[in-house]
């Protein structure tokens, strides 16, 4: 029920607003994390970097909104398809912008830290 009502979301959205609105990424996320919680990670990937990519252009790299869409698909990567090879980049690189932003001993730093062992 939830997956056919986020996708039609995310199309008025697109439809109505733009692709790189914040709407409609927001949709978008939402979506991805329908397709996450069903277990549909090959769904939720892609749908998660294009949200990313959107965020790097219009929000920069060390908003905490992109920062937090790194640690999205970094997580996607790691605990949803497995591939913790791809995932460890993102994490340092999430790490790396909460200890400029947040502090070494913020505890979203601390997560960062934890998520690259």
């Amino acid at each position: 029920m939830a997956l056919p009502l986020a996708e039609e979301c995310l199309r008025g959205y697109q439809q109505t607003m733009g692709e790189e609105h914040e709407e409609t990424l927001s949709a978008m996320l939402k979506l991805s994390d329908v397709h996450y919680e069903l277990r549909n990670y090959d769904e939720a990937l892609p749908l998660a970097r294009r949200v990313l990519e959107a965020q790097r252009r219009t929000l920069g790299n060390e908003h905490f909104e992109t920062q937090a869409s790194i640690n999205r698909v970094a997580l996607l990567l790691d605990e949803g398809l497995g591939d913790q090879e791809a995932a460890l980049p993102l994490y340092a690189e999430v790490t790396a912008g909460n200890r400029r932003a947040l502090g070494n001993e913020h505890p979203e730093t601390l997560t960062g830290i934890f998520n690259q062992g």
